[in-house]
C-alpha cells in the first residue's frame, strides 16, 4: 500500500508539473527578460552538446515543425484511438452493469463523429490561399491600419500585393515585405539570410512597445537555436509556404494554417474535441463515485501498518481505486489535464472571434491589459505606436464574418 501512495503522490506531482509548466511557458513567451535568459541557456548548451547530436536534433526539429508532415496527425488519432478505447473496452461495460443511461454513455461516440468531420475539414480545407487569381479581390476585404498591415505591402517570396490580416506562412519561417526577394535568397549564405531575418524583425518592432530596444549577443554556433526558439515564443509559426488570408496560426495537429476559409471548422473541431474529453471524464468519475457509493466502501475499516484499525477515508479510497482500476485512474488524469487545457484554449479563441481578432494580430498587437503585470510586461519603447483593432464590428458580425466568410466569386463559380 505504501508503495502505491509514493506512486499516486509521484502521479499527482506529474499532473501539477504538467500545468506549472504550461503556466511558465506563457509567462516565459511575454517576458523579454526571461526570453533572454532561455536563450542564453540555448547558447550554453550549443557548446556542450555535440554536433553529430545537434544536427540529429536539428533535422528532426525541422522535420516536425517546419515542414509539413503527417507526424501530429498521426499522434493525435492515436491518442484519440487509446483514450477511446480504453473507454469502450472497461468504463462503458462497467457503466451498463450500474445502469448509466445509455443515451449518456454513447454520447462521447457522437461526439467523436462530429470530431473526426471537421478535424478532416479543417486538415482538408483551403485556408484562404492567397494567388493571383483572388490578390485584388482580397486586397478589397479588410481596411488597411498603417501599423500592423500597412498599404502597398509586397510579399516578396510570393510576388503578390498583402492584403491586410494576411501573412505568409514560408518553410523557413515567416517572412516579410523587409526581406530579400525570393530569387535573391535562394543564393545568399545563411548568415546573411539571418541578417535580414533580424532586420526585418527589427522594423517589426516599431509598432509594438512589447518588443525590446536590444537583444542579447549571439553566436553563428547558437544561431540555429537561436532562431528556433525566437521564432516560437514570438508566434512566428508555419510550414505551408503561401500568404494566407486573414492568417491565424499554423497547427501542427491539423497539418494545415487556420485562415479565413477554414477557421469555422477549426473553432467547430475545438469544440467538440474538448466536450468529447469533459464528456468521458465525467462519466469516468461518475463511474468511480458510483461504484464507491453502491460498495459502501465509506463504511469499511482497515488496519493500518501499526495494526490499529481504521475508518476509510478518502486517501485510502483513492489508493484502493488506483490498485483496482490503474487504467481508468490514468485516463481520467490525463481527460481532466486535457479539457482544462482545451476549454482554456477554446475560451481564449472564442473571446478572439467575439473581437475580431486573430492569435497572429494578438501577440503581435499591443496588450494594454497586461502592460501593468510585472511578469508579463515588457520594456516600452520611446515612442510606442499602439495597436488598436479596427475590424470588430459587434459581437454577431464578428462571428457572421467567421462562420460566413466572404469567398471570391470565381470559387463559388468552381464549386
Amino acid at each position: 500500500m505504501a508503495s502505491s501512495m509514493d506512486f499516486l503522490v509521484l502521479f499527482l506531482f506529474y499532473l501539477a508539473f504538467l500545468l506549472i509548466g504550461v503556466v511558465m511557458i506563457c509567462i516565459f513567451t511575454k517576458n523579454q527578460r526571461l526570453k533572454s535568459l532561455v536563450l542564453e541557456g540555448a547558447q550554453v548548451c550549443s557548446g556542450v552538446i555535440p554536433q553529430c547530436l545537434q544536427r540529429a536534433g536539428r533535422r528532426l526539429l525541422h522535420q516536425l515543425f517546419y515542414t509539413r508532415n503527417p507526424a501530429f496527425i498521426v499522434l493525435h488519432l492515436l491518442l484519440q484511438g487509446l483514450v477511446y478505447a480504453e473507454y469502450t473496452l472497461e468504463i462503458f461495460g462497467y457503466c451498463q452493469e450500474l445502469e448509466f443511461s445509455l443515451p449518456y454513455l454513447l454520447l462521447p461516440y457522437l461526439l467523436l463523429g462530429i470530431n473526426l468531420l471537421f478535424f478532416t475539414l479543417t486538415c482538408s480545407a483551403n485556408p484562404g490561399t492567397i494567388n493571383k487569381t483572388n490578390e485584388s479581390l482580397l486586397l478589397q476585404v479588410y481596411e488597411f491600419d498603417d501599423v500592423m498591415f500597412p498599404e502597398n505591402s509586397r510579399c516578396s517570396t510570393c510576388d503578390l500585393w498583402k492584403p491586410a490580416r494576411s501573412k505568409h506562412c514560408s518553410k523557413c519561417g515567416c517572412w516579410g515585405s523587409a526581406d530579400p526577394p525570393a530569387h535573391t535568397r535562394q543564393h545568399t549564405p545563411a548568415s546573411t539570410q539571418e541578417d535580414a531575418a533580424e532586420e526585418a524583425h527589427t522594423k517589426l518592432r516599431v509598432y509594438s512597445p512589447r518588443f525590446p530596444t536590444a537583444e542579447p549577443s549571439r553566436t553563428k554556433a547558437c544561431s540555429f537555436t537561436w532562431r528556433l526558439v525566437e521564432q516560437w515564443t514570438e508566434g512566428d509559426g508555419g510550414v505551408c509556404d503561401r500568404c494566407v488570408h486573414r492568417f491565424d496560426h499554423h497547427c501542427v495537429w491539423v497539418n494545415n494554417c487556420i485562415g479565413a476559409w477554414n477557421t469555422r471548422f477549426f473553432l467547430i473541431y475545438l469544440l467538440t474535441l474538448t466536450a468529447s474529453a469533459a464528456t468521458i471524464a465525467i462519466l469516468s468519475a461518475a463511474f468511480l463515485v458510483r461504484l464507491v457509493a453502491a460498495s459502501d466502501l465509506y463504511q469499511e475499516t482497515y488496519i493500518d501498518d501499526l495494526g490499529h484499525f481504521q475508518s476509510v477515508d478518502t486517501v485510502f479510497l483513492i489508493q484502493y481505486l488506483f490498485l483496482a482500476f490503474p487504467r481508468i485512474i490514468f485516463l481520467l488524469g490525463f481527460v481532466m489535464v486535457l479539457s482544462l487545457l482545451l476549454a482554456g484554449y477554446l475560451c481564449f479563441l472564442l473571446y478572439l472571434a467575439a473581437t475580431n481578432q486573430t492569435t497572429n494580430e494578438w501577440y503581435r498587437g499591443d496588450w494594454a491589459w497586461c502592460q501593468h503585470c510585472p511578469l508579463v510586461a515588457g520594456s516600452t519603447s520611446t515612442e510606442p505606436h499602439i495597436y488598436q483593432n479596427i475590424h470588430s464590428h459587434g459581437f454577431w458580425s464578428n462571428l457572421h464574418e467567421i462562420f460566413l466568410p466572404a469567398i471570391p466569386c470565381y470559387e463559388k463559380k468552381k464549386k
